[in-house]
């Protein structure tokens, strides 16, 4: 599946970035997936999706947004923005604008 990631991405434009900045297999493989499905078609593959938790349950929402926002600059996502919408709650952390880099 890896292979035919890389193989279809000049025609669908998905991932964004080619090359990746990490093995094609960590894109379809990821660690902590609850379960992953392919569709196919007379054998021939068609689409890939995996499920995954967002939350431990002991975190709660602002637990999700620190793993995240710790997560995308390992990947290479920079900071670009802060906003703070009105419609946050208070106790809301800031909306962040992050973008991936074309390292080319």
């Amino acid at each position: 599946m890896a292979r035919l990631l890389i193989e279809q991405q000049p025609t669908s434009g998905y991932p964004y970035r080619n090359p990746l900045p990490f093995p094609p297999q960590e894109f379809v493989r990821r660690e902590g997936e609850l379960a992953a499905f392919v569709a196919e078609r007379d054998g021939e593959l068609l689409g890939h999706v995996a499920v995954v938790s967002a939350r431990r349950p002991q975190d709660g929402p602002a637990g999700e947004v620190e793993r995240a926002y710790a997560m995308y600059p390992r990947l290479g996502w920079v900071e670009v923005g802060r906003a703070r919408p009105s419609w946050l709650q208070p106790a809301a952390p800031d909306v962040i604008a992050m973008i991936l880099p074309d390292t080319t």
